[in-house]
């Protein structure tokens, strides 16, 4: 019995000292390896930052094709390229919003949609081509600019990334 005992403590104690290290890990002390999910929830749903890379410059995105016409609004191939000295990491989620009259508007399409929680990185000095579609469920393009916005983290910064499109009549 004594022993019986003994299979059952010494697991036990050796289960709780690794959930005590997991959690010790989430705490957010500094460590650049951290990422806030809550400011990067906070950051993609911005409609105010127009810049269209990290704040060094060395991250971009850009997007294939660039105009449609309002009809023909889809498929279209983001390009994340980076020329910084770290990894660029970013989830599948973004969102589109649309020029009125110099004020940024949300597409609220995207409020439905349900992106993969995959995690995605490019290395420095390269880029990587992402499908994306611009119309998951039928919404109707006006004429005009629009942009994708997508959050993305490099080291211990997140930022935001933006690349514009055209819809003609």
């Amino acid at each position: 019995m004594r022993i019986s005992l003994y299979y059952l403590i010494i697991p036990a104690l050796i289960l709780g000292s690794c959930a005590s290290n997991n959690n010790a890990g989430n705490n957010n002390t500094g460590d650049s390896t951290t990422v806030d999910s809550n400011n990067v929830s906070k950051m993609q749903d911005t409609a105010t930052n127009t810049s269209t890379a990290d704040p060094a410059g060395n991250i971009a995105m850009t997007l294939s094709p660039g105009t449609y016409k309002s009809s023909t609004v889809g498929k279209a191939t983001l390009t994340i390229t980076n020329n910084s000295t770290e990894d660029v990491s970013f989830g599948d989620p973004y969102k589109v919003e649309y020029n009125n009259g110099g004020n940024w508007e949300k597409v609220s399409i995207f409020d439905e949609v349900v992106f993969t929680a995959m995690m995605h990185a490019v290395a420095p000095g390269k880029s990587q081509e992402f499908p994306i579609n611009l119309q998951p469920v039928p919404y109707d393009y006006k004429p005009g600019e629009y942009r994708i916005l997508k959050g993305a983290q490099s080291g211990d910064k997140s930022f935001q990334l933006t690349t514009t499109f055209t819809v003609d009549k």
